[in-house]
């Protein structure tokens, strides 16, 4: 099966445009219907971060959602209008931005979302990709804040270590990596249950039509080695299976789903 139907998370960060237009792209490579998703807050409280407002107030922060909801769509739409791209806005009135989002990925074949990033008070908060890898059942794509291309997915680095998420994550990006120019299977040290393991994902891969090559590494931090081979290999997209381990183990010791999506500066496409 191809890719047909993507929705891409509209907010207000300030690099939702490189995130917008990354996701046009992608959507025209694989001639698909991308739907502009944009969830406005159904109450002022929860737009001000506060229960307690007076009524002049109330109606000044009314109006700045609905301000803010018109923008959102116009640049939508502008965006889409000189991509020629198929698309759709889709808005929902809501607080809980994360159930929205993995409702409506469920019914999509991808989810793009946008990276934290410390330095912007708009940009999605540090768990959105990972609670949605988690909660979504389908593949998410995170666009880093510091996407400078919009294109990617010729050059794909698989993060593989023989984990039912690892697996799930690579049957999920089979229609990108059938596209790819370069697909490279990386193993870290206990990333890898064993060598045959890598060598059978690249036979997997070979009866899809999908030429891999495998590289070993080791080091002490498994997502930072990650990130450093991406660099080094020139890799503009890393395939990976969402928290092999627990989700708090990962948040108490660390782990590699969470370098990837705290640090990676290359779109990471993640499946649990």
């Amino acid at each position: 099966m191809g890719i047909s139907t993507l929705v891409v998370h509209i907010d207000h960060a300030r690099t939702v445009s490189a995130r917008l237009s990354a996701a046009l792209v992608f959507a025209a490579d694989f001639d698909a219907h991308l739907t502009g998703f944009y969830v406005k807050p159904s109450t002022p409280y929860a737009y001000a971060g506060t229960a307690v407002v007076d009524a002049q107030t109330y109606l000044k922060l009314q109006a700045d959602i609905e301000a803010e909801a018109r923008e959102a769509r116009e640049a939508f739409e502008r965006a889409a209008e000189a991509a020629s791209a198929t698309v759709q806005w889709r808005q929902v009135v809501a607080n809980d931005r994360e159930t929205e989002l993995a409702l409506v990925a469920r019914t999509t074949d991808i989810l793009f979302s946008g990276q934290y990033d410390r330095d912007d008070p708009r940009s999605p908060n540090s768990g959105i990709c990972g609670e949605l890898a988690l909660t979504a059942g389908r593949p998410i794509v995170q666009i880093p804040h510091a996407m400078t291309k919009s294109k990617f997915g010729r050059r794909i680095l698989i993060a593989w270590n023989g984990s039912r998420e690892a697996a799930r994550a690579v049957s999920d990006a089979l229609p990108v990596l059938v596209r790819a120019d370069d697909v490279t299977v990386l193993t870290v040290n206990t990333l890898s249950p064993s060598q045959a393991c890598a060598e059978s994902l690249i036979q997997y891969l070979a009866a899809h039509g999908i030429k891999a090559s495998h590289r070993q590494e080791m080091g002490v931090d498994p997502g930072g080695t990650i990130l450093a081979i991406a660099g080094d290999m020139d890799s503009d997209l890393i395939v990976a299976g969402a928290y092999g381990h627990s989700r708090a183990r990962e948040f108490i010791l660390g782990g590699v789903t969470n370098t990837l999506l705290a640090e990676a500066n290359v779109p990471v496409m993640m499946s649990h």
